[in-house]
């Protein structure tokens, strides 16, 4: 609208022909330059700036690069050149875009559910990798729900399944779509009749989605909520100073597709306020009170005992541990008990487990094992970086494809995804991927150091996918092996594209020159 008026003062006078003295009339000032240009300015657009501290320094960041923001009611448009949207299932297509933005950097990817979904996880999984995927996630059974007889079913493998474990096997049902630690129990026995019972209980997903509907999520129809899981609960993970169960919360990058280039970084030690209890020991009465005390989201018996030592003594999600009763936002502790740990913690806390206690065998230390005399915590962090970046390069590794087939097929040569995934760790040191989460949250939270390192993330993540932008715009091919200025933290995941022998000649002579250089 300004440069719309400001175009209309320039314009020229009406002509002498109105037989008219003009001599008098002022000349308009000169429009500015930077007025004139700003139709041309690259823009960009943050989904739920005002609700996330991250998500406005990202918006810094892109102002920083020189892009003018664009409000939501402005899109579609031309000259976006940079969309954080997380959430497929909030906008259809073209809401927001009109399919002739120049390479834009969209994060906005309607196939993510493939690793973000639950229940599509473990089968995106299940069907690259068969029965080595329960290598890289605990095992996983989808159950999905039969709108026409209104229950849930249980199928042959999940019975058989079942069926084959101890009476006292512990299993964790979760709905697909489920976030921030709801829609979450667990369930201990082998009897299939009795957990059909269990979740019919439990979940009643005739109304799941309908809050989404009611505030305005446009494009349901990419996700599916009518699913649950039941997965095979990790029964003895490593405890933080043997009594506290954690997991660790790091980040991957999608950084471009087709052909997808991804990029791992650390993250935090998320530790629950109450301490572990194994329940495979926990007496049957006590099981059932514990189990039952969950209820539903509306009816949670949150002054039960067994409430707290189910939930916040095995569910470490941060959301779930900010709602103790006794949670001290000033020290993100409970009863003294710190629920966040930087990076730099849990390095040092896996040397004490690892090296000064020696509680892995020593394959364990892969390359090192044969070094262990000269083992150092720069070491450890590597190795735990290895381990994590592996995890993440087999999930993408099975969903690369379907990437890369959206990519061409909504001609979206910079499309890139954030996402956050959770990491456990048991008593033989085994790393298991539980989820990779579309919306991590970036409320900057927590200690200083945890502030510091996630505002660095997001900055570097920005200048990764800005610079491939611009190699991209150049004309210049971009894959894995393509060196990036901007990278210096995060750190590159090896997916598994066969390279073809001209592409790794042309590597080799490269490197050769990289030497001789």
């Amino acid at each position: 609208l300004d440069l719309k008026m400001a175009m209309q003062a320039s314009a020229p006078l009406p002509s002498a022909t109105f037989n008219q003295n003009v001599s008098n009339v002022p000349v308009p000032p000169k429009v500015p330059d930077k007025l004139l240009n700003l139709h041309k300015t690259p823009r960009y657009y943050v989904h739920g700036k005002t609700k996330s501290h991250g998500k406005q320094y990202i918006a810094s960041c892109l102002a920083d690069a020189g892009m003018v923001e664009i409000p939501s009611t402005f899109l579609p448009d031309n000259n976006s050149a940079f969309f954080w949207v997380q959430r497929e299932f909030e906008f259809l297509d073209d809401e927001l875009f009109t399919g002739n933005e120049n390479n834009a950097c969209i994060g906005f990817c309607p196939s993510q559910g493939a690793v973000c979904d639950k229940s599509r996880f473990a089968q995106t999984l299940y069907r690259y990798y068969g029965d080595d995927a329960w290598k890289i996630t605990p095992l996983t059974v989808d159950i999905a729900w039969d709108a026409q007889r209104s229950q849930w079913v249980i199928t042959d493998r999940l019975r058989t399944l079942m069926a084959s474990k101890p009476s006292n096997f512990v299993w964790i049902t979760k709905s697909s779509l489920g976030s921030l630690g709801s829609n979450i129990y667990m369930f201990r026995g082998n009897d299939v009749e009795t957990f059909a019972q269990f979740i019919a209980d439990k979940y009643q997903p005739e109304n799941w989605g309908q809050r989404l509907v009611t505030t305005g999520c446009s494009n349901l129809g990419v996700v599916e909520f009518k699913s649950i899981i039941v997965q095979e609960y990790i029964q003895r993970p490593l405890l933080y100073n043997g009594r506290y169960k954690f997991d660790l919360r790091v980040y991957s990058l999608l950084a471009t597709t087709n052909p997808c280039i991804l990029f791992y970084h650390c993250g935090k030690m998320r530790v629950c306020g109450v301490a572990y209890n194994d329940l495979r020991h926990v007496d049957e009465d006590d099981m059932q009170a514990m189990m039952e005390s969950m209820g539903t989201a509306e009816e949670e018996d949150t002054s039960s005992n067994g409430y707290n030592a189910l939930r916040y003594g095995h569910l470490s999600n941060c959301k779930i541990q900010r709602s103790h009763e006794n949670y001290d936002h000033g020290s993100a502790s409970i009863d003294g008990q710190t629920m966040l740990n930087d990076w730099r913690a849990f390095v040092s806390f896996m040397f004490h487990v690892a090296v000064e206690r020696k509680q892995f065998k020593s394959e364990w230390f892969e390359n090192y094992q044969h070094t262990m005399d000269s083992f150092t915590l720069q070491d450890m962090q590597h190795l735990i970086d290895v381990k994590c970046a592996r995890l993440l390069a087999q999930c993408y590794s099975a969903s690369k494809a379907i990437f890369d087939a959206e990519s061409v097929r909504y001609n979206r040569p910079c499309q890139f995804m954030f996402h956050g995934s959770d990491i456990l760790i048991d008593t033989e040191g085994v790393f298991k991927l539980l989820e990779c989460n579309r919306q991590p949250s970036l409320s900057l939270i927590g200690h200083a150091s945890i502030k510091n390192m996630t505002k660095a993330m997001l900055k570097e993540a920005i200048d990764i996918v800005l610079e491939i932008r611009e190699l991209k715009t150049n004309g210049e091919s971009v894959n894995q092996n393509t060196a990036l200025k901007a990278q210096k933290r995060w750190l590159k995941c090896k997916l598994d594209y066969a390279v073809p022998i001209t592409q790794r000649v042309q590597n080799l002579i490269h490197g050769l020159d990289k030497v001789l250089e």
